[in-house]
Formats: C-alpha cells, structure tokens, sequence
C-alpha cells in the first residue's frame, strides 16, 4: 500500500473518506460535491481499490488541483478494507464516509459538523435522498437527541454509514471497523456504533444523494445470491453482538426488525431453506412472519390474476385520465384524456383529437370563498413593462392547474397583451408560470426550457421556490426577473442572481378570485373522471361525520414520516396542450373538494392554500426542502386558521362549514 500525495502536516476537523473502484464515470461528481462543501476544514482521503479503469488518473488529476486531497493504492481487496484503509490513516476530529458513485449536497459536511459538536455527541445523521432514474424519495427523520440504544435503531434508515459524521476517537475507543469480504457489512458497524454512542443528533440538513445506479455492487443482480448468503451471515453477527453485551429483550426484538426491515429480501422469506435459516436467526419474529405471510398472499394474487387474464377474451382498465382495452390478457387498444384532447392507440398506431366537451354553467356558493388581497404592484408592474409576451404555464398536478388557472385570470383581469405557448417558438419574451419546479428532483420538467430561455431577450420567472438547482443558476444573467414565493428561496437566488433581478412575492395561487367561479365548467372525459374519482373520498358522499381531510403526499417531497387520506393533488394534471377551459375546471374542483371538509391537514402546498381562500382550519405540515414552512412564513401566516405544526395533530378545530359546491360538479358529470 502507498501513499501517492503527501500533504502538509495539519489536523483537519473532518476527514471524508471515499472508496474508489472502476468508477471513473461518476467520480467526478462525487468529488466536486465534496469540495464544493460550505465548511472547508476537511481532508478527501481517496482509496483507489485496484480499479481496473482510469479512476486513478481521475484522483491524480484532482489530486494536484487541490492540496486537501490524500490519495491511498491499494491492490483489489473489497470495499470494507478500502473504508478501514481510510480510518487508519484519517486525521481529521470527525469522519464520515461517501461512496464514490454518489454525492453531497453543498451543506452537508456544515450542517452535521455543527450538530456533532454543539452537542458533543458522538455521531450525527441527516436525510438521505435515494435518487432512481424514474423518481427520488426521501428519506428523512425528525430532528432531535436521541440517547436510548432503542431510539437510536428505530431511526437509522438503514444500515449504511454514509450519511453520518463519526467522532474520529470514538471509533478508535470502540474499535469500530468494516468486516471484509461481507455485503451489508456496514450494518453490524452502524448497529455497534448506536449501541456504544453516548447519543445521536438527527439534522434535516444537506442531505446525502444515494443514486441508485444498476452498476453499483448494492444493484448487481449477478451478485444477488451472494448478498443473499451474506444478508443471513451479517444477521447472525448482529444478533450475536446484541446478545453479547446484554441488551434486553426489547432491545433485541429492535435489532432483529431493523435487520429484517433493512437488509433481509422479503421473497427470500418465501424459500423454506432461507426461511428455516432466518428463524434460527431471529427466532420467532411477529415482523418477518407478517412479511412472510404478506409475500404469500403477493404470490397467490399474482398467479391467480395472471391465469384470469389468460382466460377471459376481453377487459377493460379504467383510471381517471384512461381507459386500457385487453384481448387474452395483452393491451391492444388505449384512450388517454389528456388537458382537452383524447389520444387514440391502436397497436401503437396513435390518433389525436378533441375530447367530447361542452361548456355548462354550474353556479357556485362563494360563501366560504376569501381572496388573499396580497399586493399586485410589483408582479403587476414588471408584466406591464414587457408589453407582448409569451406564456409557458408551469406543467404538472392539480396544484399546479391551480396556478395556472389563477396566473390566467390575472392576465386577463389586468389586460395583458400575452399568447399561450405553441410547444415550438417562444418569441423574445417570455414568462415562465410559477410552482416548485426548480428542485433536484423536476430538473427534466425545466431544463428544455433554458434553450428557449437562452435565446429570448427578457425572461420572467413567476413567484416559484428554488432549491439546489446550480443548471438554473447557471443561466441566470441580467435578462432575467425572477419572483420567489419564500424567503430561503429569495436568499439562495439573491447570492448567485449572476445579474438577474430577484423579487420576493407572493404564489400566484394567491391570486385566485371569484371569476374563476363565473367561468362555464369545462365538461370533457377527463374532468368526468376526476370528479367522480374525488366522490368516493369526499365526506359528504360517504355521509362520514368527520370533515377533517387528510391530504398527505407520497411522493419525494414528502418529509413528515406519515401516510394516509388522499394525495389530492394527483388526481389531475396538465401541461402547455392544456387549454384555458381546463385549467379553470381542475382549479374549481380542488376548491370544491377542499371545500367539502370544515378542516384540512396537508403537506401539499397548494391544497392548503385552498383551504386557506375557502376558510378552512388549515394544518401545513412541511415537505423536504421546506418549501411549506417558507410560504407560511412569507403568506399563509397573515390567515390566523393556518398553522404550521410539526406532525399529524391529535386534535383540530372547525372553519367554514363544507357546501354543496363539490355535490353539484358530481351532479353535472352524472348527467346523460
């Protein structure tokens, strides 16, 4: 083994440990996350574990760019001996670890460095982000102390160790290490380490990007018979070590869920071998016999519905925006609603029209309804001052539908000279709709716009959040007015504006007003199916007593640990094809099915500004990036029915009374 970059003598605060084995790819991300981090006082120590690729050139190169780099060779010997290399040779006070096809968001060593030290504790966590090319999830925690070995292991998200900071001592008093040779071996580490730390410090902070790459040794499915053999071997290690040092019974049936939870495949439960091996493991465990039971009934279901389906002629799959015809069990023919038109395959052959539609006046009871009355005068005035412009509304679910059906009305009410984007040429000016696009998570919904922003002479950005989106930053010049809904927002554009001009204001669906009520109700496939889909969760329907709505989102934004009611805003969607009459439709259904309950408690934003405009008793619950809590401070908190708590609350209050707004939609749509 050599040490190929010696640096000068100095003790460094933190030292970040990476392992690196044929990735030469990704490194480069990977390592400009972390020498992009706020706090600088770190050490980068690399492994190169024999890779076979250019990854030592990548670490060279990077190497003599930046003095803070040590970079360790070492023969192939697997990535636990890579990561104790690393300790052994660690200065720093703290350590974390960060495998080298992932990456760190910009405050992530800062934000857990102040947490470990202000509360001297041995080791701190922040939120993970596992990002998959089809979606992100996070996952997060409420933050706190926690001291108990049983608080700690029923927090931990999982096994691994990178989104940690470790006291450098406190791994050598333990002599904490990685077994060699193992998959999930990181999990007896992190079991050991809860056990022995004198307490743990959960963050909400920079989080730590795990991407979920189909090249990674965790997603391998040439290597899965060995993590499988390996999962079981790790268990037994993990339960002899509780055993070991006395923990209670309650202590080991925490250990054994979170084993189970975390690295045991629920379909190996399902192989007598695997399952005989598991038990004698465990013992017997409520949990693993639940998950047992719940892959049996998986498997049952799955091949009675494939011999169904192989048996009938004909079948038809219904959902709110589509309907799916099947011939022996395979889809031969589909119709898609989609924001006005119908979309028609036949065997891949596609044909587009207008949907059946027609305009019906639908009176509504604005009893409930209260206009924000925000001021207009900025907004209003940099509008004015484009004259002619290009509208591109902000595409997405139903809360977006609710911008866009306010942005609209706006326009109108004030008389502005603008056009609907035609999916090809925007002009020279354009405005860009509001919402919370500009995150991580939507950059493919964003970034084809910035060749159309990049060649227009003035671009708007309407009241929108922005969270760690540099693709954008990197286009911002002095064309560009951009409008915040919150003040982080406003704070992270104002200290990268690259000329532009920053705005704080108000969400545009603050600016809904009665008009929208007077628009003829767009009747069409995909409004039908909407609001007959929303009847069988409305209060009034069901003739529950409680008219508490529930609207949690289960989506990568979510951050309040919590599931249940409806995630409203999934129910409709649109985009740039959707017409004017639409939006206005999907806008007035959300407002009247917010309007069926007397309270609302919500982590989507704009379900709790509609409850905020109908007079509800609104309970904001925030999301990932705090984008709830931003507005509530900026907005929402000028209406005293709104709240912003930090869980489900046990018990809430009463606003306005529900009226018959949402019963006579459902009306209208049943009528031949």
């Amino acid at each position: 083994m050599t040490n190929d970059n010696q640096n000068a003598k100095r003790t460094p605060a933190i030292s970040v440990i990476v392992p690196v084995y044929n990735v030469e790819k990704v490194l480069p991300r990977c390592l400009d996350s972390i020498l992009a981090q706020t706090f600088a006082d770190f050490e980068l120590i690399c492994i190169n574990d024999g890779s076979p690729d250019n990854s030592a050139a990548v670490l060279a190169d990077y190497a003599a760019r930046d003095a803070r780099i040590k970079i360790i060779n070492q023969e192939n010997a697997g990535l636990s001996a890579a990561r104790n290399a690393g300790m052994q040779a660690a200065e720093g006070a703290y350590v974390c670890f960060c495998d080298s096809d992932d990456y760190l968001d910009t405050s992530f060593l800062a934000d857990l460095y102040a947490a470990v030290t202000s509360e001297d504790a041995d080791f701190a966590m922040t939120d993970i982000a596992r990002i998959a090319p089809e979606k992100t999830k996070i996952v997060a925690n409420a933050p706190g102390v926690l001291y108990t070995f049983k608080e700690k292991m029923s927090v931990v998200p999982n096994g691994g160790c990178c989104n940690k900071i470790y006291k450098a001592s406190f791994l050598r008093e333990h002599a904490l290490d990685f077994p060699a040779g193992l998959y999930w071996e990181d999990n007896i580490f992190t079991v050991r380490a809860c056990y022995y730390g004198n307490k743990l410090v959960v963050v909400n902070g920079g989080r730590y990007n795990y991407v979920c790459s189909p090249g990674s040794i965790t997603q391998d499915p040439a290597k899965q018979e060995k993590r499988t053999k390996d999962s079981l071997i790790v268990a037994r290690m993990v339960m002899d070590f509780v055993a070991g040092v006395g923990c209670t019974a309650e202590e080991k049936t925490a250990v054994a869920n979170f084993c189970i939870r975390k690295f045991i495949n629920g379909k190996d439960l399902l192989k007598p071998e695997f399952y005989r091996e598991a038990t004698a493991v465990f013992g017997k465990n409520a949990l693993m016999s639940k998950i047992r039971r719940k892959q049996w009934r998986r498997a049952c279901k799955r091949k009675i519905r494939d011999f169904f389906r192989g048996l009938r002629l004909f079948g038809v799959k219904e959902r709110y925006n589509s309907r799916k015809f099947y011939f022996l069990g395979f889809p031969f023919f589909r119709i898609k609603y989609r924001g006005g038109v119908s979309v028609y395959n036949l065997c891949g052959v596609k044909i587009t029209r207008k949907s059946p539609r027609k305009l019906s006046k639908i009176d509504f009871d604005a009893t409930n309804f209260h206009p924000a009355g925000f001021a207009d005068d900025n907004l209003l005035q940099e509008l004015l001052n484009l004259g002619k412009f290009t509208f591109i509304p902000n595409a997405g679910n139903m809360g977006d539908m609710l911008i866009d059906a306010a942005t609209l009305l706006f326009f109108d009410e004030h008389k502005l000279d603008y056009e609907r984007f035609d999916g090809k040429h925007a002009g020279n000016t354009v405005v860009y709709g509001g919402g919370g696009t500009w995150t991580p998570d939507y950059e493919e919904s964003w970034q084809n716009f910035l060749p159309l922003f990049a060649a227009a002479e003035k671009v708007v950005i309407l009241p929108s959040s922005f969270y760690n989106c540099p693709r954008f930053l990197a286009a911002l010049d002095e064309r560009f007015t951009v409008f915040c809904r919150e003040r982080r927002s406003f704070d992270y554009l104002r200290e990268n504006s690259g000329g532009a001009k920053i705005i704080l204001d108000h969400d545009m669906a603050f600016r809904v007003n009665k008009s929208l009520f007077e628009q003829p109700f767009l009747l069409c496939p995909e409004t039908r199916r909407i609001v007959i889909n929303l009847s069988r969760h409305c209060p009034a329907a069901q003739n529950a007593q409680n008219k508490t709505g529930l609207f949690l989102r289960g989506d990568c934004e979510s951050a309040c640990g919590r599931s249940g009611g409806i995630d409203l805003s999934d129910f409709g969607y649109g985009g740039n094809s959707s017409t004017n009459e639409y939006m206005y439709a999907v806008a007035r259904i959300m407002l009247s099915f917010v309007d069926c309950h007397e309270s609302v408690v919500t982590d989507r934003l704009h379900v709790g500004i509609a409850g905020a405009l109908m007079g509800k008793e609104v309970y904001l619950l925030d999301n990932s990036y705090k984008k709830l809590s931003g507005v509530f401070h900026n907005s929402m908190g000028a209406y005293p029915r709104v709240h912003l708590v930090d869980d489900v609350p046990a018990s809430v209050g009463a606003g306005s009374p529900p009226t018959e707004n949402f019963a006579r939609l459902l009306a209208a749509v049943r009528k031949k």
